[in-house]
């Protein structure tokens, strides 16, 4: 999800593979979407490693979920509200892993390009 651009990123990723696990790399930085040490999802990694691991689940009702490792379990990947940087601003809605059970997990539709 992107507010703003910086000449450095891009809404198309490419799905790569390491180790049987799925990663996502920006087509533009090259980076890797992962969580850093406070398991916010960040877009900085320059590898594909444990930290930027996925797995993908069919539903069955149609689409996917997402989902994420955190230490030794999965995390669906959805939706998170924040607060602005100022305390008058609403709260912003970000990407973010969810934790275990995924009610609010986001259905993924992937396309290949």
């Amino acid at each position: 999800m992107l507010t703003e651009s910086n000449g450095r990123d891009s809404i198309y990723w490419a799905c790569v593979e390491t180790k049987g696990w799925l990663g996502f790399q920006n087509t533009v930085s090259g980076k890797f979407l992962g969580h850093d040490a406070k398991g916010k999802l960040c877009c900085s990694a320059e590898r594909h490693r444990s930290w930027e691991y996925f797995c993908v689940r069919m539903r069955p009702e149609g689409g996917c979920v997402l989902l994420m490792t955190h230490y030794e379990r999965l995390w669906h990947v959805g939706i998170k509200e924040e607060a602005g940087l100022e305390k008058k601003e609403e709260g912003v809605e970000k990407l973010a892993k969810i934790g275990e059970g995924g009610a609010d997990g986001i259905v993924w539709e992937f396309a290949k390009v």
